[in-house]
């Protein structure tokens, strides 16, 4: 009996130093010579697998199997989700199946769903929820400045909330009516009128955003930090970035970048504050014509003269960029989630290079003020920009992803 529990204790012994079952979700690091995932949680995979080993390649956003096919190890590249199953040792994983999501085709159902919800879509600040009518009142932001919007409710529209934690639209959760806000962040796609201001919604995705704007003034490279100045109250700000933070940057326009630490009009007090220039002054990144970056050629960035251009769409059309990016002296626009500290925030979307930006944003507002309150949706208001029609209808709505 004795022998027998011993022999036992080995086997089970054994089994544990071969590896423990596991499922684990990741990104493909590298396809050749090995395969290498990166899972969820950030640790690095060196994946071999069994003899019988199966791999099946599934469409994004399938919710089983029934559509899977059969594809072999050459299928997987840089970038591929994958979903492993099997024996876990350490760093090293023996892997029975591997489910196969690519990321060529999550790339292209992206660019269709995006396409699809600007075709179909509106997106702005939520300013009034009438729960009887079924109806959401919204602010756009176009190139004629902030108008409302209204978006229409019935019994079939799926309407999704953004997790706290993830700005996915995979990862929203299921809400209603009720639970929509005055201030929310929200985007309607369906039957939308010739003139855009009304939306029969058949999917609403929406969520609680803030907005702000400054100076870099640090950059901690290990946690993926920046300390930005606020621009209105001079106060420092630390901005989280994350893996799923978009980063983008306004390309480099010779000597177009003003050089000084807020947009010509943005004084401490907002627009037309102290050192600004008088409302519809020209001049400086809002008078540029042509066929490069603020001319014809650029499509949404045209026309950078105030009231001319659609900061929105500008910003989305954005070529991409990384951290390593932003340096100490940048102008950001930062876009993120609200914490319970009000000198931190996690970043959804980063732009750098964001002085000429917020220049003819101030000049657009300035050209339609004419009026020392400022014009409806200008950059007034407490803090990092915000407001309804300000910075918030501008960054605050991450991209479908």
């Amino acid at each position: 009996m004795q022998l027998t529990y011993r022999l036992l204790l080995l086997f089970v012994l054994s089994l544990a130093a071969f590896g423990q079952q596991a499922r684990v979700l990741g990104t493909v690091q590298s396809a050749v010579p090995t395969l290498q995932v990166k899972t969820d949680q950030g640790q690095v995979l060196e994946v071999a697998l069994t003899e019988k080993a199966t791999i099946r390649k599934v469409a994004p956003g399938a919710k089983d199997l029934s559509g899977a096919q059969t594809v072999s190890i050459d299928d997987l590249a840089s970038g591929d989700r994958v979903l492993l199953r099997g024996a876990l040792n350490g760093a090293a994983f023996s892997a029975e199946s591997i489910i196969l999501m690519s990321s060529r085709e999550i790339a292209q159902k992206n660019q269709a769903e995006t396409a699809e919800w600007t075709k179909r879509g509106i997106s702005g600040l939520v300013d009034k929820v009438d729960a009887a009518a079924n109806e959401i009142t919204v602010i756009v932001r176009g190139p004629e400045g902030p108008k409302p919007a209204k978006v229409t409710v019935t019994e079939k529209t799926d309407i999704k909330r953004y997790a706290k934690d993830s700005v996915k639209y995979s990862s929203a959760q299921a809400s209603k009516l009720a639970e929509v806000k005055k201030g929310d962040q929200l985007r309607a796609m369906g039957v939308k009128s010739e003139d855009g201001a009304t939306v029969a919604a058949e999917r609403i995705i929406y969520g609680t955003f803030k907005s702000a704007a400054g100076v870099i003034t640090a950059i901690n490279a290990e946690t993926k930090e920046v300390t930005v100045k606020d621009w209105q109250n001079e106060k420092p700000v630390v901005i989280q970035l994350s893996a799923e933070t978009t980063v983008k940057k306004m390309p480099a326009m010779g000597g177009m970048g003003m050089g000084m630490g807020r947009p010509p009009g943005m004084g401490p007090g907002g627009p037309g504050g102290p050192g600004g220039p008088p409302p519809g002054a020209a001049g400086g990144a809002g008078s540029g014509r042509g066929g490069g970056p603020g001319g014809p050629g650029m499509g949404g960035m045209g026309g950078m003269r105030p009231g001319g251009f659609d900061p929105s769409q500008m910003i989305e059309r954005l070529p991409a960029a990384s951290f390593a990016d932003l340096a100490v002296g940048d102008t950001i626009m930062i876009a993120s989630t609200p914490t319970d500290k009000p000198d931190r925030l996690v970043a959804i979307t980063v732009v750098g290079g964001a002085e000429r930006i917020l220049t003819m944003l101030t000049m657009q507002a300035q050209a339609g003020a004419g009026a020392a309150a400022g014009p409806p949706g200008g950059m007034r208001g407490g803090g990092m920009g915000g407001g309804m029609g300000g910075l918030d209808a501008i960054m605050g709505m991450p991209g479908i992803q």
